[in-house]
């Protein structure tokens, strides 16, 4: 009985060290945050890339949901944006190697952020 509580003590340590549920930070910095593109099916996305102008233009094609994106952060690990038509901050990933502008409020955290 006495090994069964040593080893039921040690899994639940491992996993309070191992979870980065429970650890404090940017969970950014530390590669920990999930992502993933979310958006209903039957809205059209407001992604944006950059033309040759460097001038914001809508992405030609939609992105359906649950796509996984890469997020570009800086060396702190703070997302890249560009302010868009409205105002509003969009953030700056990489879909199949193409720079796309979206509004983070069309990001859901479910999947590993891979800063870069």
């Amino acid at each position: 009985m006495k090994i069964f509580t040593i080893l039921f003590f040690s899994l639940i340590i491992s996993i309070l060290v191992g979870c980065s549920f429970f650890q404090k930070g940017d969970c950014r910095k530390s590669n920990s945050c999930p992502i993933t593109f979310f958006q209903e099916e039957r809205y059209k996305s407001n992604s944006y890339v950059l033309d040759e102008k460097q001038t914001l233009v809508p992405y030609e094609r939609a992105i359906r949901g649950g796509t996984k994106l890469i997020l570009i952060t800086d060396s702190t690990g703070k997302p890249q944006t560009l302010k868009g038509f409205w105002n509003e901050d969009l953030v700056k990933c990489l879909l199949e190697e193409k720079e796309i502008y979206i509004n983070p409020k069309q990001l859901s955290y479910r999947k590993k952020i891979e800063p870069i």
